[in-house]
């Protein structure tokens, strides 16, 4: 087939060969035209581009023919009714191509007439809607393309969108200026439409109109943007046209907003192409149209929330971002400072919604605008100036005083807007840092109107504590910070930083700040900005007092404390040697800047109480603290009279009183000038709280603090008064005798106690002399010791304060007698029946009490029976409670302690006791008690036997009761309650062994042997040494070592091994005094007991039978009733078993004969046996005769004395090895049937010898070491510290650390030393103290040599590894418990000398450790009573921390384990002949 027009040549394929052959019919010319017109859609729908772009221009006239006459055939076919949407669809197809591959033609003006009016007849609003969108589109596409365009061309565009369904919106009417296209008569309807027409068709046309303008290049866009202008712009907009609308005649008088969001979409990307900027900026009605178009945009309704959203960023962008260069600098600020008041009306809008939804997206788009805010700032500063920057500084502000007013339009839109805005307000005005003031005067202005919500003061609080953050660092800054390695215990389990750093009563946790804004951050801030900001920011608070809402008052108040505490906090972390560096900036005057508001705030009225108390709280603690240059007297005088007053004008819960006694609690330890004056003002609120129980914990805690700080203050400054109201009163008369300073006092003393706690307000009106304040303050503490049900903590601290009040009794003799044994009184009261810890404080107080036991005796010599008989009355109590009751809930630790508390009273007073039977047997009931917990109890006490009663009521020596409870110590093995029976085993060995022996001649550091039983053994000398056990509790070594030198034989040693210790005692046999000479005697002579000699006897006289002496009649020397007593000594007057016979046969009548006669007369021969009797006699008498001629007989034939006279035996050589041990053992009776099962004998070998060295190593008395950390002024680092030597200590310092305990040689100590180096690498000496159940070393660091190691590890292995350390500071800053590194350092006692003489005490404890004392955080000391008092804290802040240590073993019990390991693994189990053998007899081998 030949080739149809319009084939490509390289169309070979059989594809294109089909779709070729659809042109067919339309290359026929004799085809109908329907033939010919669907062949070319045929074509047209499967031809590729290329060959249809060809196909076209080669057959273009003849294409667009068959188009015409088919349009005009179908226009003909619609006019008889026919319509058929496929063939219009077709035309446009048809037309879309011939546009598309004929633009050329087009352009140069082919058929633009004729396609213009088919456009034309397409587009009647008739019309289908989706054919009309079609040929609005070809229309938008022709324009395009005509070069010349005729005005009917373009006007057909302005009346091809209908805009008339826009209008039913509006109420008026609205005059469009042109009107839609409109078919003339419906038969030239194309495709008829359902309806008029809609807003969303006409949306749709429009949006074609602006997508085409959008997408257009820059050379045809200023067409479409003239065009859009003129037929629609200027009816949306006419007010920027008045001279084309009749003033607004014409046209809507709002854009609708479905055209708004068409309009707006399409802005968004066209704005931003910069080849289009010159033309959409250059006209003047330009820039006035698009800030028209943003006035409307931002005036919607919310629910076109997202149009508002896109012109705000249209003009975002326009405006800020990207200002067009065609706007002056003028306009711009206008055009800007519109935008801006814009973007505010949307906050300010006081619409009401009618629905939640509306409401929550004006939420949400404010949201978005404040955020906007803040982007514009932060990130557009550059391009904007400081004329915006005002504007958007004072609408913000404006904005923020309409939305969130007391009373707003919108209270939900305000309570969603409050905090943003406030924030971002805060953060625009740090962001850009002002420099007019009237920018933050305006500022503070509007924030003191808004504090009328908590938000205000919340968001206000927020920011200032940033810039507070910012401040820290560039005041606050430390150079080097170094991160310190923590010491762990082995095995130890993790634990929180909280439990484990030791903490004081005053110690704050840092401040809760909250995570540092990084906007503010980044700023690049300078000290002198950041302070700047800082400051005017503070201003906010100028009219704080002002606020008329308590509740925000008080909020406000807070803001400032966090503040200030953020800033204290940071300056006490500075390093104070970097304090020092004159470079660095000035730490800020807290109480100047902040002063004035606090001080106004304390005028304040009730109505105010907690802000007022907020303000006190802040005052103390910027006042009460440690300041590197003393205050003004005058600003002290100020903050002296506020107290004063908040002190004397409590309010009704006594909120501020309680705020100044919580946060006030160290004003009398610091020793300010003058604060003396507060005195009777604290003392008289503090009665009202401590003896009521309506304050908190808290409150009490610290008021008691207080009380216990004043304790040495009376007798430090006695003879002076403390004036009351700034005048000088005559002082009050005191009695020389010592009474007439203690007031009501002697009230304690009295059997009866009156009730106390009323809390009725007591004001003084008189001075108060300060001899008079340790018994105001003892009457307080008293009367609140007295309460019921108070609170343990506040009982242990005032229990403290008592004991500690006594140790300054007896030191300044300041009180009588009955004041003494009153407080002594109290605290027995407290041993029973109440809470724990209160019963063991006031256990461990009489028990520290004892180390003054002799001038309690000499102040009261009673007192001593009193404090034993009340621990021996409590011990047996709790005992018979539980014996009575087993489910009752016995606390074993406190009657254990109870027990060792008595151990150290009757060891101080051991003659007051075995002189007082009563007294002694007082003492040996409750040891017994401890010992027999398993028998039953009658009304509290042990039953006893009625032998065992006579018994001790003949012998009630001490001595001879304790070896009784020895005796029934041995022979019980209950163990029902070990912790008890261990503490009275303890006493009663410590009694046996130390009563009357501490300290012995050895000295009181060595009370248990060192020796062991190889020790004084020759070389090569084979041991002899046996080991035995004695009821299983004791283990004896006899050992038996030669003498030395000239010297023959041996001695024995003796080795007792208990739980107590060891103790070694060397034996010999002794016959004479070596002093003494022997008289020699001649063995030829006889000599009488005078030494004469005697001439023999002849042998006649030797014959003789010697005379019975003369009889010599008896005397009664006792009465009848009494009893008879045994004497070792022989006497002539009396018969002793006569007189015991008599005295049975009157006492004992049962016990005579049937005869009635008495024992002692002998019995009558009976009448049967008389015969025999006399037979015996004459038998006896005979004898007799015969035996004295026999004697006669030998005497007279005997030979010369001389013949048979004998010498001294020679010394025999021992035949045993153990000859000498044999020897005591039998002389002391070990070996006897008596001790059948007492005594045992251990093998002797190697195993032996370990397991005793072993026991030997083990210590019996507490082993207590004690850091003793010296710092010097200025110092804070661990190093430093560590460096302190006995060069650099001040002589207080080395008066205190005598005091403490008596120096020891560190070479030669023979006792503990705590690790201490012999060689001494550690030092020469240290201080040491030692009491028969305790040994306690000090580690003093100054005594410990400084070496060359920057890290001083020699020192820090001691007092790093202590669990308690006494510190002496004498820095400015209080010291920091965490300055020694180390998980082992549990408890701080710190001491510091203060400019008056007396000595504040801080204590740091873990909060696992109980309270214990004497000394308490915030006591102030006197130098005497300091060192023993220290002392005394340090041992018990051992023994509590010792509590907390799960499987502590005392002494005494892991001596006692040791020793019943050793019986058990090596007792021999023999019988008591083989134990005798063994011991007396050797075998042939020489062994036993």
């Amino acid at each position: 087939m030949d080739r149809l027009p319009g084939f490509s040549e390289s169309s070979g394929s059989k594809k294109q060969a089909q779709i070729n052959k659809k042109l067919k019919k339309f290359y026929e010319k004799g085809a109908s035209l329907s033939s010919r017109f669907k062949s070319l859609i045929s074509y047209i729908e499967k031809a590729p581009e290329d060959d249809l772009r060809k196909f076209f221009n080669e057959n273009f006239y003849m294409i667009y023919g068959v188009f015409l006459d088919t349009f005009s055939a179908y226009e003909n076919q619609c006019k008889r009714g026919r319509h058929d949407a496929s063939i219009l669809k077709d035309l446009l197809v048809v037309l879309k191509n011939v546009l598309v591959f004929l633009a050329d033609y087009v352009k140069k003006g082919w058929q633009i007439r004729s396609i213009a009016t088919v456009l034309e007849k397409v587009l009647y609003i008739e019309n289908k809607h989706a054919f009309r969108k079609q040929a609005f589109e070809l229309l938008m596409q022709f324009l395009e393309s005509v070069q010349q365009r005729e005005e009917a061309q373009t006007d057909l565009l302005g009346a091809a969108i209908s805009l008339q369904p826009l209008t039913a919106k509006y109420s008026q009417g609205i005059n469009l200026m042109t009107l839609p296209l409109s078919a003339p008569d419906k038969q030239c309807i194309l495709i008829p439409a359902s309806g008029n027409g809609s807003i969303q068709e006409s949306v749709e046309l429009l949006e074609i109109l602006l997508s085409f303008l959008d997408n257009s290049n820059a050379e045809s866009f200023k067409f479409w943007w003239d065009l859009f202008k003129q037929q629609y712009l200027v009816v949306f907009y006419p007010s920027i046209w008045p001279s084309k609308t009749s003033a607004g005649k014409i046209g809507f008088p709002k854009c609708p907003e479905e055209v708004q969001g068409v309009l707006i979409n399409r802005l968004y990307n066209i704005v931003r192409k910069k080849n289009l900027e010159e033309i959409l900026w250059e006209a003047d009605e330009n820039k006035e149209l698009m800030l028209e178009i943003f006035r409307q945009n931002v005036a919607l309704h919310v629910n076109h929330d997202d149009t508002i959203r896109k012109a705000i960023g249209v003009y975002r962008y326009c405006y800020v971002e990207s200002p067009p260069k065609q706007l002056s600098d003028e306009r711009l600020l206008a055009d800007r400072t519109a935008f801006i008041k814009g973007l505010a009306s949307i906050m300010t809008s006081k619409c009401t919604w009618d629905s939640g939804e509306a409401a929550k997206k004006h939420e949400s788009l404010c949201l978005d605008i404040i955020a906007l805010f803040k982007t514009i700032i932060i990130d557009y500063s550059d391009k904007i100036d400081d004329k915006t920057q005002e504007v958007i500084f004072y609408t913000l502000l404006d904005t923020a005083s309409e939305v969130l007013s007391a009373s707003p339009s919108n209270p939900h839109l305000a309570e969603c807007l409050h905090a943003v805005l406030i924030d971002t307000i805060l953060f625009i005005w740090i962001y850009t840092r002002p420099t007019k003031a009237e920018h933050w005067s305006r500022l503070c202005s509007t924030m003191a109107k808004l504090f009328h919500t908590m938000q205000t003061v919340v968001q206000v609080r927020n920011k200032i504590i940033q810039l507070t953050m910012v401040l820290q660092d560039k005041i606050y800054y430390v150079k080097t910070v170094k991160k310190k390695k923590t010491a762990k215990r082995p095995g130890m389990m993790e634990q929180t930083v909280k439990h484990m750093e030791p903490k004081s009563p005053d110690s704050d946790d840092p401040p809760a700040l909250p995570a540092k804004d990084e906007a503010i951050r980044s700023i690049e801030w300078t000290l002198d900005d950041a302070l700047y900001v800082w400051m005017n920011m503070l201003r906010i608070f100028d009219t704080v007092n002002s606020i008329k809402n308590p509740s925000i008052h008080h909020k406000s108040m807070q803001t400032l404390w966090q503040v200030i505490q953020a800033l204290i906090w940071s300056e006490d972390k500075v390093p104070y040697k970097e304090t020092l560096d004159p470079s660095r900036p000035e730490p800020l005057c807290l109480i100047n800047i902040f002063g004035p508001w606090l001080f106004e705030a304390c005028d304040l009225g009730n109505t105010y109480v907690e802000g007022k108390a907020q303000a006190y709280k802040v005052l103390c603690k910027m006042f009460l603290r440690d300041h590197t240059r003393p205050l003004p007297l005058k600003l002290l005088a100020h903050f002296y009279v506020i107290l004063q007053r908040g002190l004397t004008t409590p309010d009704s819960n006594n909120i501020i009183p309680n705020a100044i006694l919580q946060y006030s609690s160290n004003v009398f330890n610091l020793a300010l000038p003058g604060a003396n004056l507060l005195i009777p003002y604290y003392l008289t609120e503090i009665r009202r709280v401590v003896t009521g129980d309506s304050r908190p914990v808290a409150v009490r805690e610290r008021a008691v603090t207080i009380l216990t700080s004043l304790i040495c203050v009376g007798s430090h400054l006695n003879g002076i008064d403390v004036p009351i109201g700034g005048e000088k009163a005559p002082r009050a008369q005191s009695s020389k005798s010592g009474e007439g300073n203690i007031h009501d006092f002697l009230r304690i003393a009295r059997a009866s106690e009156r009730d106390s706690g009323s809390n009725s307000v007591v004001t003084p009106v008189a001075p108060l002399p300060f001899d008079a304040l340790l018994s105001e303050v003892l009457s307080i503490m008293t009367d609140a010791l007295k309460l019921e049900n108070g609170e343990p903590t506040i009982q242990v601290r005032l229990i403290w304060g008592v004991c500690v009040a006594l140790f300054e009794i007896v030191s300044t003799q300041s009180a009588a007698n009955l004041v003494t044994s009153g407080l002594v009184l109290l605290l027995l009261k407290h041993l029973t029946g109440q809470p724990r810890i209160v019963v063991r404080a006031a256990v461990h107080a009489v028990t520290v009490l004892a180390s003054v036991a002799p001038q309690f005796r000499a102040l009261d010599p009673g007192i001593l029976s009193t404090i034993v008989e009340s621990i021996c009355s409590n011990i047996l109590k709790e005992l018979g409670e539980f014996k009575s009751n087993k489910a009752y809930n016995i606390d074993e630790a406190l009657v254990a302690d109870q027990f060792y508390c008595l151990l150290d009273w009757v060891l101080l007073f051991g003659d007051a006791v075995c002189n007082d039977p009563k007294l002694a047997g007082k003492v040996c009931e409750a040891l017994e008690a401890g010992l027999t917990t398993s028998l039953e109890i009658t009304h509290g006490l042990p039953q006893k036997s009625s032998s065992r009663s006579k018994r001790k009521s003949m012998r009630s020596n001490m001595e001879t009761n304790l070896d009784e409870l020895y005796t029934t110590m041995i022979n019980s093995s209950t163990a029902i309650l070990p912790q008890i029976r261990e503490a009275s085993e303890n006493s009663i060995l410590h009694l046996l062994h130390f009563l009357h022996n501490i300290p012995g001649r050895e000295g009181i550091d060595v009370i248990s042997a060192n020796i062991t039983h190889t020790d004084d053994w020759p070389e090569e000398y084979e041991p002899k040494t046996l080991h035995f056990v004695h009821n299983d509790s004791v283990l004896f070594s006899v050992v038996e070592i030669p003498r030395f030198g000239d010297e023959e034989g041996s001695f024995c040693r003796i080795i007792c091994r208990d739980s107590t210790g060891k103790y070694a005692w060397d034996t010999s046999i002794v016959f004479d005094f070596d002093d003494v000479e022997a008289p020699k005697l001649n063995p030829f002579r006889f000599l009488d007991e005078a030494g004469n000699e005697v001439p023999p006897m002849a042998p006649s006289q030797r014959s003789k039978v010697p005379e019975e002496p003369e009889e010599v009649p008896l005397v009664r020397e006792r009465a009848k009733e009494q009893l008879p007593m045994h004497t070792n000594g022989y006497s002539q007057k009396t018969d002793q078993l006569n007189e015991l016979l008599l005295f049975l046969s009157e006492n004992y009548h049962d016990c005579l004969p049937d005869s009635g006669e008495p024992l002692n007369v002998p019995a009558v021969i009976m009448e049967a046996q008389k015969a025999r009797v006399e037979y015996t006699e004459d038998a006896l008498v005979a004898q007799l005769e015969e035996d004295d001629s026999a004697i006669v007989q030998l005497l007279d034939t005997a030979p010369s004395p001389q013949s048979w006279a004998l010498g001294p035996p020679p010394i025999q050589p021992p035949m045993s090895r153990y000859q000498f041990c044999k020897m005591i053992l039998s002389h002391f009776g070990f070996v006897t049937l008596d001790n059948l099962g007492a005594i045992s004998l251990l093998d002797n070998n190697e195993k032996v010898t370990r397991s005793l060295n072993q026991l030997d190593l083990t210590n019996g008395r507490e082993m207590i070491k004690v850091g003793l950390i010296y710092v010097q002024e200025g110092q804070e680092e661990q190093i430093e510290v560590l460096r302190n030597d006995s060069d650099r200590r001040t002589p207080l310092f080395s008066e205190f650390v005598r005091c403490l305990g008596w120096p020891i040689d560190v070479e030669t100590h023979r006792a503990y030393l705590g690790g201490l180096d012999p060689k001494l690498t550690t030092g020469v000496t240290a201080p040491y103290y030692a009491t028969s159940t305790l040994e306690l070393i000090f580690h003093d660091l100054t005594s410990m040599p400084t070496t060359d190691d920057p890290q001083q590890i020699h020192k820090k292995r001691h007092v790093g590894n202590d669990n308690v350390h006494i510190v002496w500071s004498e820095h400015l800053r209080d010291y920091f418990p965490k300055t020694i590194v180390s998980e082992f350092n549990d408890a701080h006692i710190v001491l510091y000398p203060l400019p008056n003489g007396l000595f504040k005490v801080h204590v740091f404890k873990k909060e696992n450790i109980e309270l214990f004392g004497p000394l308490m955080h915030g006591m102030c000391i006197s130098k005497q009573l300091l060192p023993y008092l220290s002392r005394a804290t340090c041992l018990m802040a051992n023994k509590y921390v010792r509590y907390t240590h799960e499987g502590y073993v005392s002494p005494f019990a892991n001596r006692k384990r040791l020793l019943s390991q050793i019986v058990e693994r090596h007792k021999v189990d023999t019988s008591f002949d083989m134990l005798v053998s063994n011991v007396l007899l050797e075998n042939e081998s020489g062994k036993n």
